[in-house]
């Protein structure tokens, strides 16, 4: 599998290997065959990614439509393995905990201080403080995508 990818990453210039993915296609893919055992889910997912990589290698060019496939695919996979697997997109946490800090700075910015300025960004820097603990804490954990 990880020789489909290689090839497919020879196959496209740097500009559309970026714009697939591939790298992020790559730590799925390894996720896949570290659930598959335990998981029919993820074997058939890993089959299908297979499938998919063997017939973009066939082509003779890749066109728009393949590249929404791939993307489309990878999201779906993606999505299994945080809903069923529980693990992290990269830098999920820190936006999340960007917006909830950002949400709550105003609110108290606008109550305590009279200036949401202020409360925009002191929820900024403490989302942003905590959802890099929270991502580098479940990086550590091993549940990061």
């Amino acid at each position: 599998m990880a020789n489909r990818i290689d090839a497919l990453r020879k196959k496209v210039d740097s500009k559309e290997a970026k714009k697939l993915e591939l790298d992020k296609l790559e730590r799925i893919k390894k996720r896949l065959e570290e659930f598959s055992p335990e998981c029919e889910t993820c074997t058939n997912h890993l089959n299908d990614l297979e499938e998919h990589l063997d017939r973009l290698l066939a082509k003779e060019e890749i066109t728009y439509d393949n590249f929404a496939e791939l993307k489309k695919m990878k999201n779906e996979l993606a999505s299994h393995l945080q809903k069923t697997h529980h693990l992290v997109l990269e830098g999920h946490n820190l936006a999340l905990y960007m917006a909830i800090g950002i949400s709550i700075g105003t609110a108290l910015g606008m109550t305590v201080f009279d200036n949401a300025a202020i409360g925009t960004s002191l929820g900024l820097a403490m989302g942003i403080a905590i959802g890099a603990g929270k991502d580098e804490e479940a990086k550590k954990k091993g549940l990061m995508l």
